[in-house]
């Protein structure tokens, strides 16, 4: 009866450790996501700053 308890806590500590590795490898994917659409946001709100400016400039000397 003792053995087969070693066994099964055994099968079941080898599952919970894949389990946590695959976790990890989606963890690292999802913020590897996460950092590469960030990048995306602040270069396209530098953009948009860029043309803001541009915006403001071509209205002010347009009132002169």
């Amino acid at each position: 009866m003792i053995a087969v308890t070693a066994v099964a806590g055994y099968e079941y500590i080898k599952q919970i450790r894949l389990a946590h590795k695959e976790y990890l490898k989606a963890k690292d994917f999802i913020e590897d996501i996460v950092l590469s659409f960030d990048r995306e946001l602040k270069r396209q709100s530098a953009k948009f700053d860029t043309m803001v400016s541009k915006v403001e400039g071509s209205y002010s000397t347009a009132d002169v």
